[in-house]
């Protein structure tokens, strides 16, 4: 009878009839249903949700976490993240998305990086957030990093979002450890980290440069070590089907970025050639671009980069 009750009061959930479901399931709250208690608080959260009672809805929410340590945890926490993301507390949301990679067994990666991404791609939206909450995550991230991939490309993406914002202090860049190690044993992920750190150093030389800042020079000399790394590993026979015309911009940027700044600066001891020397790199790339990819959305921007070299 009272199973009954509680798949009625679903029901009602899902065809819209939130009164006569919150109606059902509140009766069941006190009731001996032990295995399903975390599911009437779940879904009288969400009800709850529906009706904007965000702080019962949260009740709801904690209290389904603490009577649950299976798979379904983890969807409760994120409903408890999702609520603080919602009230813009990033601390708070932060915590608890973390708290899904940390708790999450390793059955249940694939379910917690899914309900993660939602958070991380949604704070990464920054019309919505603006640059100090970024850099509050970003900060969290680099100074307690786990051996946990999702982890590092996460705090990568911010990175690359946090480097094109003139806003921030630069020198809070230098801090954050070289995690190549957590990527290694996954080439996909690790080439996707090497490329991104070519555009975040690339981007932060360019802003030293124009705020006439020496630390230009360190940067970009960090964009061509990037570059390198990837390059030599994409050329290597076994790791061609993780090739992508991204990853080749990246690498034509990164060569084309050097030469340019060892141009304007040939003086620099941390530059061993000139500037001409990296532009002759840049050119095998652009037409293995245009060979391996012809339809790819880079090749515009290869061209210009190809004319500006002539």
């Amino acid at each position: 009878m009272l199973k009954s009750e509680f798949y009625k009061g679903i029901s009602a959930y899902k065809n819209g009839d939130y009164i006569n479901a919150r109606e059902s399931l509140e009766d069941l709250k006190d009731k001996d249903l032990e295995g399903y208690r975390p599911f009437i608080h779940y879904w009288l959260g969400k009800i709850y949700l529906h009706d904007g009672k965000t702080e019962e809805a949260l009740r709801e929410f904690q209290e389904a976490k603490s009577v649950n340590n299976g798979l379904w945890k983890i969807h409760y926490m994120a409903e408890i993240g999702n609520i603080y993301l919602q009230e813009n507390k990033l601390r708070e949301a932060f915590d608890e998305y973390n708290r899904i990679i940390v708790t999450a067994q390793p059955k249940d990666k694939e379910v917690a990086k899914e309900l993660v991404s939602y958070f991380y791609n949604t704070v990464l939206r920054t019309n919505r957030f603006d640059i100090d909450s970024l850099f509050i995550i970003f900060n969290e991230f680099k100074n307690n990093i786990k051996d946990d991939k999702y982890v590092v490309l996460y705090t990568v993406n911010i990175l690359e979002a946090l480097s094109m914002e003139d806003s921030v202090k630069m020198s809070d860049f230098f801090a954050l450890k070289d995690v190549r190690f957590v990527l290694q044993k996954d080439k996909r992920s690790y080439f996707n980290y090497l490329s991104k750190m070519i555009r975040v150093n690339v981007n932060l030389s360019a802003k030293m440069y124009r705020m006439g800042d020496s630390s230009d020079v360190v940067f970009m000399k960090r964009a061509y070590e990037y570059t390198e790394d990837l390059s030599r590993l994409i050329n290597l026979k076994r790791y061609s089907e993780y090739l992508t015309d991204e990853i080749l911009f990246d690498i034509i940027t990164g060569y084309y970025a050097v030469g340019v700044l060892a141009s304007n600066k040939p003086n620099q001891e941390l530059f061993n050639h000139k500037g001409r020397y990296y532009f002759d790199m840049v050119v095998p790339w652009i037409k293995r671009l245009r060979k391996d990819f012809p339809s790819s959305i880079y090749l515009s921007d290869a061209d210009r980069i190809e004319k500006a070299l002539k």
